[in-house]
């Protein structure tokens, strides 16, 4: 989301499990605070708050010139999935620069602190 509303901050994005259907999900957290803070930063279903946050509508509709490198990485097994995959593909469509992984995992540390390693070596890539 950062990447594609501030693209010229940033020469890379990357999200490893990344929650990026999150703004049309009903609620969302595993206990109420958290689904109280997720009300907080996103506001109501459907709202105006939500849509300027939402991933797929602004890989949709983003200026394609200047964009940050998107690296996405998610787990065979991680609730997220379906919309890392379409983020993906939403990229893909609009031949916007990115790196799309999906190896097995789920949605934890020790997925992020194996995959963490791809991230900086990308980043190390794109430097070179």
């Amino acid at each position: 989301r950062m990447g594609l509303k501030h693209p010229r901050q940033y020469a890379l994005a990357a999200s490893l499990s990344g929650a990026l259907d999150v703004t049309r999900r009903p609620t969302y957290g595993w206990n109420d605070a958290l689904r109280a803070e997720f009300q907080r930063t996103f506001g109501p279903l459907h709202s105006a708050r939500r849509a300027e946050d939402d991933a797929m509508a602004l890989a949709s509709r983003v200026e394609t010139t200047g964009l940050p490198f998107f690296y996405i990485d998610c787990g065979s097994d991680d609730p997220f999935l379906p919309g890392n995959r379409e983020v993906a593909a939403i990229l893909q469509k609009r031949a916007i620069p990115y790196e799309y992984r999906e190896t097995p995992g789920r949605h934890n540390w020790p997925y992020w602190d194996r995959q963490i390693v791809e991230v900086l070596r990308t980043i190390q890539r794109l430097r070179n």
